[in-house]
């Protein structure tokens, strides 16, 4: 009994086996994008950082070292409350890649992730004021700023 190869076939699965090694892969490091980033925000003390006092602390309190006090703190002052949602976006985009079928086209959750940020940073921005940059950081501040230079009062509806 001889067994036939269809070479065509043959090559597709080794594919569709190295694209699915490939989404396992990028999802794994999502989902430790997401924990590392977890850690920073939730461990940040403010007297890590050499910004905040003349005296930081000597031994890092964040359970991330020095990179996840200085990760953390570009985070909150860019995107104010908002950052804590970047591991929850992480660890959906890793859901959502380890579960997707090789046929799939998995951007459109990046950009309604995305979409999803911005917004929330703008929100934040717009309940604290323009005064209070923690809420809505400075990305927050700075939309602020120009949708109430176009619509006035009207930024708050």
């Amino acid at each position: 009994m001889t067994i036939v190869q269809d070479v065509p076939a043959k090559e597709f699965i080794d594919e569709v086996a190295k694209k699915l090694q490939e989404d396992k892969a990028i999802s794994l490091l999502l989902f430790a994008i997401a924990l590392f980033i977890a850690l920073c925000l939730f461990s940040f003390e403010e007297t890590d950082i050499s910004f905040f006092t003349s005296q930081p602390n000597s031994p890092c309190q964040n359970y991330g070292g020095i990179v996840g006090a200085h990760l953390s703190f570009f985070l909150l002052s860019a995107l104010g409350f908002s950052a804590y949602l970047i591991p929850l976006v992480c660890l959906l985009l890793g859901i959502d890649r380890f579960k997707k079928d090789f046929s799939q086209k998995g951007s459109s959750l990046f950009f309604q992730a995305i979409a999803l940020l911005i917004f929330l940073v703008c929100l934040s921005s717009v309940l604290g004021g323009e005064s209070n940059i923690r809420k809505g950081g400075i990305l927050g501040v700075y939309l602020f700023s120009n949708l109430s230079r176009y619509f006035g009062n009207g930024t708050y509806i």
